[in-house]
């Protein structure tokens, strides 16, 4: 999965705004991540292969892999210990998560909680599992739920 990848799968469960021959709309000069440009040997329209280099490459020399669940759904993500705690539940249409935050779970923390997140998650295999973390990204994309 994955915006960069191309497939030529497609259904309900398989969806992407990726296409074959598909080049970068906007040019590489502004895409980069602060102080990791691009190769300066590519074109200014990438095509989707380079920019999935790119990022692959970025999160490899940033041992970024690591905190990563792909293929994994959330089920449940609340705030703890907080005065107000407050609970999301992703919807139940059906649709599967692709990414998902987060990775080990993080214990190098103050022994408080104040501030942390829990986040309870499904993996590919159903196994349902629970972590908490500090902060919590959602990336759920353009393409998420298919037209």
């Amino acid at each position: 999965g994955g915006t960069w990848v191309y497939t030529e799968e497609v259904g309900e469960q398989e969806h992407s705004s990726m296409y074959l021959n598909l080049r970068t709309n906007i040019p590489k000069e502004v895409m980069p991540f602060i102080g990791v440009p691009f190769d300066p040997t590519l074109p200014s329209y990438m095509t989707h292969e380079q920019v999935l280099g790119y990022l692959e490459d970025f999160a490899k020399k940033y041992d970024i892999m690591r905190h990563i669940k792909f293929s994994s759904r959330v089920v449940r993500l609340s705030r703890i210990n907080e005065e107000n705690n407050h609970t999301f539940s992703p919807p139940s249409d059906g649709n599967k998560g692709e990414g998902g935050g987060g990775g080990e779970g993080n214990n190098d923390h103050p022994k408080n909680d104040q501030g942390r997140w829990e986040v309870i998650w499904r993996d590919n295999l159903g196994q349902e599992r629970k972590d908490r973390y500090h902060a919590v990204l959602i990336c759920n994309g353009h393409y998420t739920v298919p037209s």
